[in-house]
């Protein structure tokens, strides 16, 4: 379309609450592509499309999903077994680190714990 609004690298930015380094890293790895280069300096300019496929991104980076898993998530004819498969690996890993941060919470507490006590038997 000939009319249709375009972003600057900085309106992304400001709108979804991203880097300039994040939005350049999903370029990079062809996660989120500009529309148009343009310039001298081929500044980036992103479309709707653009900055559908960032949302989406977005949306699975905040629920936990990791950039190679994102790109898997985003396969063109990806059946909703897959879709469903990568999910359901994703929230496995998820929950063995809330697992592994939840010990080492305690092993933490547990350090606090001895420390205090050996600091009031001092006095």
């Amino acid at each position: 379309m000939e009319n249709e609004k375009l972003y600057t690298v900085k309106e992304i930015c400001t709108k979804y609450h991203i880097t300039r380094k994040t939005l350049f890293y999903y370029d990079k790895t062809g996660l989120v592509k500009p529309a148009q280069r343009v310039g001298t300096q081929f500044h980036k300019l992103y479309d709707w499309f653009s900055v559908s496929v960032l949302e989406k991104v977005l949306t699975y980076r905040n629920a936990g999903l990791t950039i190679m898993e994102i790109r898997e998530m985003m396969r063109p004819l990806l059946n909703m077994q897959d879709y469903v498969g990568i999910l359901e690996k994703a929230r496995k890993r998820l929950l063995k680190e809330k697992s592994r941060k939840e010990e080492e919470l305690r092993n933490l507490e547990t350090l606090i714990a001895e420390i205090q006590k050996r600091n009031s038997n001092n006095k």
